[in-house]
């Protein structure tokens, strides 16, 4: 996984202020094409930065690579720097991600410098104004959330735990390509993502919720519609729906390390205090996007279907409940070997396809043979 970087630069040889976002991003393009020796402002910022890193090592213990490679020689680095633009990098996600990334910006603001935040969309510019407006509010989200990280306090009701959590999920789905989408339901303090891929699109849903044992936790499902399944099902003559592969990253299917302090079994990870809640977002982002990066191509998504790896539960609850002809569609599509096998194994001992036998009998056998006779792998 590569490492977040947000770009500096001093705008004090800009002929105006900037005014927008549309003119700050077009004024980033411009510094990134110029070369310039680094002005005594941002010289100040690579020190302060560093002086950061250093004073608050234990925040970063967990990032060796960082320090050893980048965060203990910040300023020489900075220093060195013969570019407009500076580029910061930052550790992979983690609270030590946003606790140098609001270091950084407090430092711009102190220092007269520009901050572009390419991940989320944010511009943040002199005299603490930021760009879109409607972006600041993450900005908001991040420093409450970081000041909650240094406090005793921690929210004790569902709102307040979803009022925390929310704007740091969704930081976390824009740096990975995803974009907000509407309210979708009436489903209580729930947010909805989606991605377009090569493959068709990818959703991820968020429901942060307090615990009747104690607690808070957070439902996160994944749904991925791909396109060719609907297109060969329908073709086919297979009743398959939309098209779309959903799947609960729970810790019923063994998606999600078990983390429960009550020591009896839940679904979910549990989050008590602000310790849980910054290994909660490491977990999560680390296996929610390897899923989500598996189920990207074609041969990642067998393998989570049709073959055994360490996110087995999901191939357990694809093959349990309403998604095998999903299931056969992408193992055909990936030459999988087991294709004859998994065609006799997903049509047996199935709960949806014995209680509707009358109707799909005939249409599996049709969807098997279509495979068989008229698709081609796309992996040879």
């Amino acid at each position: 996984m590569s490492n977040m970087t947000i770009s500096i630069w001093d705008p004090a040889n800009d002929a105006k202020p900037m005014r927008s976002f549309e003119e700050g991003v077009a004024r980033f393009n411009q510094c990134r094409e110029e070369s310039r020796e680094p002005t005594p402002n941002l010289l100040a910022f690579g020190e302060r930065l560093q002086a950061f890193v250093e004073a608050h090592r234990d925040w970063f213990e967990d990032e060796e690579d960082f320090l050893n490679d980048f965060g203990l020689r910040l300023a020489a680095d900075v220093a060195a720097n013969r570019e407009t633009v500076y580029s910061l990098e930052m550790p992979y996600g983690g609270d030590a991600a946003l606790r140098l990334k609001r270091a950084a910006v407090d430092a711009a603001f102190d220092l007269g410098l520009m901050i572009f935040d390419e991940d989320i969309g944010l511009i943040v510019a002199p005299g603490r104004k930021m760009y879109p407006p409607s972006k600041a509010k993450l900005w908001k989200g991040m420093g409450e959330y970081l000041d909650i990280l240094a406090s005793e306090y921690f929210p004790s009701t569902g709102a307040g735990f979803a009022k925390l959590i929310n704007p740091m999920l969704e930081q976390m789905m824009l740096r990975h390509g995803f974009v907000k989408m509407e309210k979708q339901d009436d489903t209580q303090y729930a947010s909805w993502y989606q991605r377009k891929i090569e493959l068709g699109e990818q959703k991820v849903t968020f429901v942060p919720y307090s615990r009747r044992g104690g607690g808070f936790a957070v439902g996160v499902s994944f749904d991925l519609r791909y396109d060719a399944i609907l297109n060969i099902c329908e073709a086919a003559g297979f009743p398959q729906g939309t098209g779309w592969i959903s799947d609960d990253i729970s810790l019923a299917n063994g998606t999600l390390p078990q983390h429960s302090k009550s020591g009896v079994y839940s679904p979910r990870y549990e989050i008590y205090d602000v310790s849980d809640l910054g290994s909660y977002f490491k977990v999560l982002e680390e296996n929610l996007f390897n899923i989500i990066n598996m189920a990207s191509h074609v041969s990642g998504l067998d393998k989570l279907l049709n073959v055994g790896n360490e996110y087995s539960g999901i191939r357990c609850f694809a093959q349990n409940k309403y998604m095998m002809p999903a299931c056969l569609v992408v193992a055909r599509l990936a030459n999988n070997a087991q294709f004859e096998e998994l065609s006799i194994s997903l049509s047996t001992g199935v709960p949806w396809l014995e209680s509707n036998m009358s109707v799909y009998k005939d249409s599996w056998e049709k969807l098997v043979n279509y495979l068989r006779n008229e698709v081609k792998p796309l992996i040879s």
